[in-house]
């Protein structure tokens, strides 16, 4: 899932729960994807990293996400103390530790080399343990040096973004401004194609009022250089 959130190192985007990703032409700002009750970040654009290495060291985490999962400092009480509410509210919180588990998995799994580590947001439970409802994993958006590379990471973003059964509201936000990504360097394709045709032949790519196949008209070009950040 996918949420909004604080200003992270350029070139980063989080995949949590929702995702929320700016159109492709603009540099944006933070963006956060979070879905309910998970969340993720978007890193502002700007600011170069070496070799474009996503540090693991540099997720935004809370100080029991070092916790193990579902797990965390006892309750001097033991389970059988529990009253009815308390024991659903457990089994409630158990599940959902397992869904934003999962949830993140599958945004990271996807995301590939684009992405970072999974952290998460803890809950306390009646019994004293730490339960995970929320989580973000990192992912890094950029254009490629060519518009090819820029098709191939918009694709592995959405695919990221729509990896979990259960993508989120910001989840399908993200995937929708991949596609965008895709189109716009196809579109830069189009007219790089067109360009080198006229310099071979002396004449326009295309025929008056045509646009050359695989043209996205209407399409904003993607600025060199431009990149984006966003969460799931």
């Amino acid at each position: 899932m996918i949420a909004a959130s604080a200003r992270y190192p350029a070139d980063r985007i989080f995949l949590p729960r929702l995702a929320m990703i700016v159109p492709v032409a603009a540099v944006l700002d933070p963006v956060s994807l979070h879905a309910d009750p998970r969340r993720a970040m978007v890193w502002p654009p700007g600011g170069d990293d070496e070799a474009g290495a996503l540090p693991p060291d540099r997720v935004s985490i809370s100080s029991e996400a070092s916790l193990p999962e579902g797990g965390g400092p006892r309750s001097p009480f033991k389970a059988n103390s529990l009253d009815q509410s308390e024991q659903q509210e457990v089994q409630r919180l158990q599940r959902s530790d397992s869904d934003v588990r999962a949830h993140e998995a599958a945004h990271q799994a996807a995301a590939g080399a684009l992405g970072g580590g999974a952290s998460f947001t803890y809950q306390s439970g009646p019994d004293g343990r730490q339960y995970a409802v929320g989580g973000e994993v990192p992912i890094r958006v950029a254009p490629g040096r060519t518009p090819e590379e820029t098709i191939e990471n918009a694709r592995q973003v959405r695919a990221a973004a729509l990896a979990p059964a259960d993508p989120s509201a910001q989840d399908l936000a993200v995937a929708s401004s991949a596609a965008q990504m895709e189109a716009a360097a196809r579109a830069q394709q189009a007219r790089q194609a067109a360009d080198a045709y006229r310099r071979v032949t002396g004449t326009s790519g295309a025929a008056a009022g045509q646009h050359p196949a695989g043209c996205s008209c209407g399409a904003e070009p993607l600025a060199t250089g431009q990149r984006q950040s966003q969460a799931l």
